[in-house]
């Protein structure tokens, strides 16, 4: 009787153990079973959110234009495109082209991926002196059309209308006692070159931010007085804690009129842009 109840109990032991694990092995996925992966969709681009500015900002001596995506979206935006080139801006005068922007120039053949973050904007610069071989454009106001050339966004297919814009600006007069002025530096740090005609060699310059002057008025001698064109170098050199922490800082060379004093042909250089 005792070894028929140990026979029974033993039994029942084992079918419980047995249950127990197969119960468990119902929820354990077999190692030749694949584990489905949740499909997560992209996330759409609106492409009506993603906005193009775009200034000309016109000089003594040349125009710079600043152009700016916006992407507004809520998932960063891939740019493609086809070659190196990101742009174009073309100026024209009562609808004919003076200046195109690619015109003589080299861009990378390969294929180039842009990424616009989030709720940021990203921003280029270029410069342009008013020249057309080697000429100056008459006075007056001309009209600049910039516009970029994805060839797609994102997943989606688009054109060189999607982002375009035009503005307006004035080629001012050539100046008559300064031309082909340059600059190198940076951070305060500036050596502008270019050439002169003053009356009795005798010029002058202030730099200042749109606000505060920088660098008060300062003379400076030229070789040679009007009417001959004369080289000179400036070294500017502006504390760093006085620059702006967003702005431009401007050069404006000037002569004071031999008549009354006051300052006549004024020649705005930009320094550096903050």
């Amino acid at each position: 009787m005792k070894k028929l109840l140990a026979c029974l109990i033993l039994i029942l032991s084992v079918g419980c153990v047995q249950q127990v694990t197969n119960n468990n092995n119902n929820n354990v996925p077999k190692p030749d079973e694949e584990t489905p992966v949740a499909e997560v969709p992209a996330e759409v681009i609106d492409l009506n959110k993603i906005e193009m500015d775009f200034i000309a900002l016109a000089g003594s001596n040349e125009v710079q234009f600043v152009l700016g995506l916006t992407n507004k979206n809520e998932a960063e935006a891939e740019l493609y495109f086809s070659t190196g080139q990101k742009y174009e801006i073309v100026v024209t005068k009562g609808g004919n082209e003076v200046y195109r922007y690619t015109n003589d120039r080299m861009f990378t053949e390969a294929l180039e991926q842009l990424t616009l973050p989030s709720r940021e904007r990203l921003e280029w610069e270029e410069s342009w002196n008013y020249t057309i071989d080697g000429e100056r454009l008459p006075e007056g106001e001309y009209e600049a059309r910039a516009f970029f050339v994805p060839y797609q966004i994102s997943n989606m297919e688009v054109n060189d209308q999607l982002f375009s814009m035009t503005t307006n600006f004035v080629v001012p007069a050539e100046n008559k006692a300064y031309r082909n002025v340059t600059v190198e530096g940076e951070n305060g740090r500036y050596i502008v070159r270019g050439e002169g005609r003053v009356f009795e060699a005798t010029a002058s310059y202030f730099v200042e931010d749109g606000q505060n002057y920088l660098v008060e008025e300062t003379f400076f001698t030229l070789k040679e007085g009007a009417p001959s064109w004369s080289e000179f170098e400036l070294e500017i050199n502006i504390d760093q804690d006085k620059l702006p922490e967003h702005g431009t800082v401007t050069l404006v060379l000037f002569e004071r009129s031999a008549k009354d004093g006051s300052i006549v042909n004024e020649y705005y250089v930009t320094l550096e842009r903050f």
